[in-house]
């Protein structure tokens, strides 16, 4: 009898045990979601704020038509401290690179998926012209901006701009060795010079296009504008 009612208390106090660490787990997965849900809801609004910061910036630049500004007009514009902006980022460069890379990037991925869709080199370089005047449409005063700077300052503005700009180069390298291939671009020029040549091209353009802020901006004919200078250069 004793025994018997050693094992049943035994059994009930194991029973209590395997109750109480269940409760545990719970308590703490309980605890772990709540935690989870705190830390996304601070990771969105941490989004938001740097959203809003790349957009306040981006308004500057587009206004001055330079990437020169200061982080306590950024600040004012987004209503916080500039302690609490420099929470989000370092400095103005740190800005800056932000809102570049993430267009560049963008752009280079349309610009392979357009040029690599084209059924002829012909084509491809049309649907480059075509990216580029987009990208000039879309954030024209922004991105002429960022040029300008770029060609008084050079590569050392945006970290990683000679990498980024070597796509683009190789991306278009590709399409002038295609055309040497199909017979539309003489075998005597070199298609790295060319397109490196293009390129920059496209970027002066851009700066070109920003000094002209009273015309409307034309989509189509900028672009062919673009590919007319690919296809004949300035030959009569």
């Amino acid at each position: 009898m004793k025994m018997a009612g050693r094992e049943a208390n035994g059994s009930v106090l194991g029973d209590l045990a395997v109750s109480a660490a269940s409760d545990a787990g719970n308590l703490v997965s309980l605890a772990g979601e709540h935690l989870g849900a705190r830390v996304e809801g601070k990771t969105r609004k941490s989004a938001r704020t740097r959203a809003r910061i790349l957009a306040a910036a981006s308004e500057i630049i587009a206004e001055r038509g330079t990437v020169e500004f200061q982080m306590a007009e950024v600040a004012s514009r987004c209503n916080m401290s500039k302690g609490s902006l420099y929470y989000y980022f370092r400095d103005r460069d740190d800005i800056v690179e932000e809102i570049f890379s993430s267009d560049i990037d963008a752009f280079v991925a349309r610009l392979e998926k357009a040029m690599g869709e084209a059924p002829s080199s012909s084509d491809a370089l049309a649907a480059a012209c075509m990216e580029f005047a987009r990208s000039v449409h879309d954030g024209e005063s922004v991105v002429a901006a960022v040029a300008s700077d770029l060609v008084r300052g050079g590569s050392d503005l945006v970290p990683g701009m000679g990498e980024r700009f070597g796509k683009i180069t190789a991306l278009v390298e590709q399409q002038v060795r295609r055309a040497q291939s199909e017979g539309a671009v003489r075998d005597g020029i070199d298609p790295a010079f060319v397109s490196s040549m293009l390129v920059g091209t496209f970027l002066f353009a851009a700066i070109a296009r920003a000094g002209k802020p009273g015309e409307p901006f034309q989509l189509e004919p900028f672009a062919e504008e673009l590919m007319s200078f690919v296809r004949h250069g300035i030959s009569a």
